[in-house]
């Protein structure tokens, strides 16, 4: 779709993405000018159409939301199982080396989770 919202038999096309066009049939496409651009009240009647170009969404999650999504995902959850069963067997070398995998990939999740919310939040003002 080419935007969202309502679809406009104007701008619906399915030939080939804009970046692959030349420049004068993306303008026509388009319907703009490379001098003047869009006019007032051609801005105006897209932004009625389409909605504000912004992104959406609350701001970002707490932390201890985003380690609890790190912890609660199924190949965690069957290394806890794992976990489960090293200890049963007494088997501490196993239980310790699954430990340590799950707080690495952990740490690792966490971390890239954080700075992508954060990037997204300062993307959103």
């Amino acid at each position: 779709m080419l935007f969202k919202g309502k679809k406009s038999n104007k701008n619906a096309r399915a030939i080939k993405p804009y970046h692959c066009m030349d420049i004068d049939q993306t303008l026509q496409d388009l319907d703009v000018s490379l001098e003047t651009g869009l006019s007032t009240s051609e801005a105006e009647r897209r932004l009625t159409v389409y909605g504000a170009n912004e992104m959406r969404g609350g701001g970002r999650p707490s932390a201890f939301k985003i380690l609890i999504r790190q912890l609660a995902n199924l190949m965690v959850i069957i290394l806890f199982a794992a976990i489960v069963v090293a200890f049963v067997t007494k088997d501490w070398i196993e239980a310790g080396v699954l430990i340590g995998v799950i707080m690495f990939n952990t740490a690792i999740g966490f971390f890239q989770e954080f700075k992508a919310e954060k990037t997204m939040d300062s993307l959103r003002k």
